[in-house]
């Protein structure tokens, strides 16, 4: 990038400069972007900017849009105000209809409903095989309800493929989320099962996590996956007393 003199961006220099872009991501001189934000000259910006106002993706809109896309990584790096919504809202309903990749690196989480409130919450690097898994293998928990019960389950999608240590500790949520509805959960094994990859929240760093916090209702708050594991693998009350001055089971502290 040319260096100028100082001084020689004045406001119309920039708004000269800043005219030849389509949007904010396209300004190539951050130099020119930052005498413009620390002069508070914010007007030279506004027909540059792509901004939502609040409340603005509801759920209706959301739909209207994924409706015009079949590849949801496409559909997240051009909407990524509606994406960061709907993930938000837990709307994954919306991009049952898109292609989804499988990726090694990455699980997609995913749920069996049944009419009389049973369900089977998992993971999986690859949606497509893992369905024919559940609907043909004997050994599965899916096929075996299928069979006893005479039921057909609903197959809901929660999530994209995203991050093995993001994916385990939405699983243990969602879980946790159907327990707490009175679920009947058809899960032989504990969630976090991916292959040879171990369960990420495992009693050490839930340790670790929870001295991190003064408080009960902290540690709840801010460190759900680590929470959720330790409830469901019978060390949450055990690290709370040792590591949670004052802490009193039962009272949220």
């Amino acid at each position: 990038m040319k260096r100028h003199p100082t001084g020689y961006w004045t406001y119309e220099r920039c708004k000269e400069e800043i005219s030849k872009c389509k949007k904010l991501s396209e300004i190539k001189n951050k130099m020119v972007y930052k005498i413009i934000l620390d002069d508070n000259w914010h007007e030279i910006l506004d027909d540059k900017r792509i901004i939502k106002p609040k409340g603005y993706w509801t759920y209706e809109r959301c739909k209207l849009m994924t409706s015009n896309y079949n590849d949801i990584m496409i559909f997240r790096k051009e909407n990524g105000g509606a994406y960061y919504r709907i993930s938000k809202n837990n709307w994954y309903e919306l991009f049952d209809h898109m292609r989804r990749l499988p990726n090694f690196y990455k699980r997609l989480i995913y749920v069996y409903e049944f009419l009389d409130n049973s369900c089977y919450v998992g993971l999986t690097c690859n949606l497509d095989r893992r369905n024919k898994q559940h609907l043909k293998d004997m050994n599965s928990s899916v096929y075996k309800y299928i069979k006893n019960k005479k039921l057909q389950p609903t197959l809901i999608i929660k999530s994209d493929y995203i991050n093995i240590k993001d994916a385990v500790e939405m699983e243990e949520n969602i879980l946790s989320l159907y327990i707490e509805k009175g679920w009947n959960i058809l899960n032989k094994n504990k969630t976090g099962s991916i292959g040879v990859t171990k369960l990420f929240w495992n009693k050490e760093k839930c340790v670790e996590e929870v001295k991190k916090y003064k408080t009960h209702s902290e540690f709840r708050k801010n460190s759900p996956g680590a929470y959720s594991s330790s409830f469901k693998h019978g060390w949450l009350y055990e690290i709370l007393e040792e590591y949670i001055e004052n802490y009193i089971k039962g009272k949220t502290r």
